[in-house]
């Protein structure tokens, strides 16, 4: 298993560029704030391996944190958890995927219009044998994507673009309360969606 994280590593090694991501677990409900890969477990640690920069920085495995926060941080890659089990709505990569083309504040980020969506089996995400798997798979998503680097005006370009976003989103009565969750190490706290 040593020898396939390496071989992801060095597949990755000549890319060159900041890249980010945040992986998406699943969400309660859509209108909910969703379960995204904090700086603990599995996820953290792919990217970490993998030279990626997680967007949401939290000490919590899974935290809640608001698409607002996540759409201002822009990653690019946004890496959406499959599972089989339907619990929760946000369990089905169908309607994850559904949710990120037409919510007005996830669908102006990068990586959705891009199609920069890397589905991975949850598995992957845990602590088992099969986490080697997330290695691959997360490298075969760099490959695929060669993303370019991103910067402060890639961040403006992008708020200009989710303005709308923003408006409709408070006009939903979806911005709530404040979470200490932070995004790329921004000091700014950000609006995070009650579960009801």
């Amino acid at each position: 298993m040593k020898a396939r994280e390496k071989a992801a590593t060095a597949r990755i090694a000549a890319l060159k560029g900041d890249v980010s991501a945040v992986f998406w677990y699943s969400s309660a409900k859509l209108n909910a704030d969703p379960y995204l890969a904090g700086q603990g477990g599995v996820p953290a640690y792919l990217m970490s391996e993998l030279g990626i920069q997680n967007v949401v920085d939290s000490n919590e495995e899974w935290p809640t944190a608001g698409w607002e926060t996540v759409a201002k941080a822009n990653p690019t890659l946004i890496v959406a958890g499959d599972m089989t089990r339907r619990r929760f709505e946000g369990d089905d990569i169908a309607v994850k995927r559904g949710f990120l083309a037409k919510d007005p504040v996830a669908s102006v980020m990068d990586a959705v219009r891009q199609g920069r969506i890397v589905e991975m089996k949850v598995q992957f995400m845990d602590p088992t044998v099969r986490t080697v798997r997330g290695f691959e798979v997360l490298a075969d998503a760099l490959e695929r994507v060669r993303p370019r680097p991103t910067g402060a005006s890639d961040g403006l370009v992008l708020m200009e673009r989710l303005l709308p976003g923003l408006s409709e989103a408070r006009h939903r009565g979806t911005l709530q309360r404040q979470n200490d969750v932070r995004i790329a190490g921004s000091p700014v706290r950000f609006s995070s969606r009650a579960f009801r």
